[in-house]
């Protein structure tokens, strides 16, 4: 306790602080709530105007925020989900049914393909690594953090990019691009979905992930399912044995979740048609 709170306190006066850490804490969520699936990136302007805070006010918080790692400052001065708050979501997401359902089939396909497998949820302004499963069996293998937020160029970003059923949600993440960049996510974005899966060996060097879509009952994509390894190990084509065992578990999963698609125990392979692994959410 520092000085001024032990002579207030040996007074019997009670300690007020210049800003009371209710007015903190309630400012701080009231912050965070403005963070939504339709708008995952904040500007200073919409602190301002939506409660009524002084700039200084509202630049303080914010600059708090994402010192705490609650949220992020992106290159054109928005800001969006930070690395505490992407990680607290993961956690939060254990508790999704697609989780709880995509657990015993990701330990068989770890299993079966000896490779890490990895499971991402969405979180507003892109995918969460929720659920990983590794295979220790191997001397070296590839290990992924839960709770790490997928870049644009991650494979499963762009299949739920390709996918989402929130296009205006999906343009505003595409609008803050170089049109450079831009150019190359859209491309990725539209053959993912004709294709009905992602390959992607550029995030890291010598790591490559093919990643496929699970949908709910409702035709929507709820979760992305990817094989990580390296580029000697992962194919970047989904009609190769692995690449197979990686649908062919998506689709028991999405079963699994009441999509009618897959509900009847036939496996649509992508040589049945033209995003043959398309759930109907966004047609």
């Amino acid at each position: 306790m520092d000085n001024k709170r032990i002579s207030q306190a040996s007074t019997g006066q009670p300690y007020e602080s210049k800003e009371s850490d209710l007015q903190v804490i309630t400012r701080t969520a009231n912050i965070l709530r403005l963070l939504s699936a339709k708008r995952p990136f904040l500007r200073i302007q919409d602190v301002v105007s939506e409660l009524s805070l002084q700039r200084t006010t509202a630049y303080r918080y914010l600059s708090s925020l994402v010192a705490e790692g609650f949220l992020q400052r992106n290159h054109d001065g928005s800001y969006s989900a930070g690395p505490l708050l992407t990680y607290l979501g993961a956690v939060s997401n254990l508790r999704h049914k697609v989780v709880d359902v995509a657990k015993v089939y990701m330990e068989k396909l770890s299993r079966k393909t000896r490779e890490t497998i990895v499971l991402s949820l969405w979180a507003g302004a892109g995918p969460v690594v929720t659920l990983v499963e590794e295979d220790s069996s191997r001397l070296v293998h590839i290990s992924v953090r839960p709770g790490s937020l997928l870049n644009l160029q991650a494979a499963q970003t762009q299949l739920f990019l390709a996918y989402l059923s929130d296009r205006k949600m999906v343009d505003s993440i595409l609008s803050r691009l170089q049109p450079a960049l831009r150019k190359t996510i859209e491309e990725g974005i539209e053959r993912a979905y004709r294709l009905g899966f992602a390959a992607n060996s550029n995030v890291e060097p010598g790591i490559r992930t093919l990643a496929v879509p699970i949908f709910d009952g409702e035709g929507n994509i709820c979760a992305t399912l990817g094989v990580v390894g390296t580029v000697q190990t992962v194919p970047d084509d989904i009609k190769t044995p692995l690449g197979r065992e990686l649908l062919f578990t998506a689709q028991q999963i999405s079963a699994q979740l009441g999509n009618q698609l897959y509900s009847t125990g036939v496996v649509l392979d992508v040589d049945d048609g033209e995003n043959a692994t398309q759930g109907g959410g966004n047609e």
